[in-house]
């Protein structure tokens, strides 16, 4: 259910803070949430503190008209799972949050696909530094066009399904930010809850569902596959790469 391959090694690090915008947010005028995009204050939010996380912080709620911290605190349906008893809870984020440190920002059950081994890069710091040329499509600061999918879109995982910790953790990933995963460790992995784990970290939440045997992906020309959570690792690991000329086509 997983590859056993060494992370690929890491180049230079540009802020190891740093925690933008996910594609989730810059997708919402797309998928009918217009105000919900206009709530969110782009400039400040990547800009103040020096980490990136200011749009949880005071000073982006009602700045310039916008409210990026109740943008993050509100559900969008379209990332959630009906099959996912978590039900979009309010998920931790933020330790200095305080009060409320549980309880910070939207549940997503979707997720890019940034990597085939480790979107972390490093293989156990958990913030994504994804600056070492991932082989997905959805990297963290890492660009990809269409036309660097030379495997194919139709090949070519792009968007998959993930997991929380279940109802009441107010643990999972969020859509706001964060939200791209590697498929490193298979689907349905023995680190979910669905895999049978007990999640303590939205961090390492790898691709999974509450769906008997499998998850959905969305794939690079938009359509929309199930994947088995016996698939072969290299086959999976096949389907992530967009450029690596390793092309399956009889995988679903």
């Amino acid at each position: 259910m997983g590859t056993t391959s060494a992370p690929l090694a890491c180049g230079p690090r540009l802020n190891r803070y740093y925690a933008g915008f996910s594609w989730s947010v810059f997708i919402l005028p797309y998928i009918e949430q217009q105000q919900l995009h206009d709530m969110i204050d782009f400039i400040q939010g990547n800009s103040s503190s020096g980490h990136g996380f200011s749009y949880f912080e005071p000073e982006n709620s009602g700045v310039r008209g916008k409210n990026t911290r109740k943008a993050a605190e509100t559900t969008v349906p379209a990332y959630l799972c009906p099959s996912d008893p978590q039900g979009g809870e309010l998920v931790s984020c933020c330790s200095w949050d305080v009060p409320n440190t549980m309880e910070d920002v939207r549940q997503t059950n979707m997720a890019g696909v940034a990597d085939s081994r480790d979107f972390t890069c490093d293989g156990g710091n958990y913030w994504p530094l994804q600056l070492h040329l991932a082989d997905g499509m959805m990297a963290e600061r890492q660009p990809c066009r269409i036309a660097d999918v030379t495997d194919g879109t139709s090949n070519t995982l792009m968007i998959g399904e993930v997991t929380g910790g279940g109802p009441g953790s107010n643990i999972s990933r969020f859509w706001i930010s964060w939200n791209i995963g590697d498929t490193g460790n298979g689907i349905n992995s023995p680190f979910t809850v669905p895999g049978g784990g007990t999640l303590t970290s939205h961090h390492r939440t790898g691709f999974s569902s509450f769906h008997p045997g499998g998850c959905h992906f969305v794939f690079g020309d938009g359509s929309v596959h199930f994947l088995s959570e016996a698939i072969d690792s290299e086959t999976l690991a096949a389907l992530t790469t967009r450029a690596k000329g390793d092309i399956v086509s009889d995988a679903y």
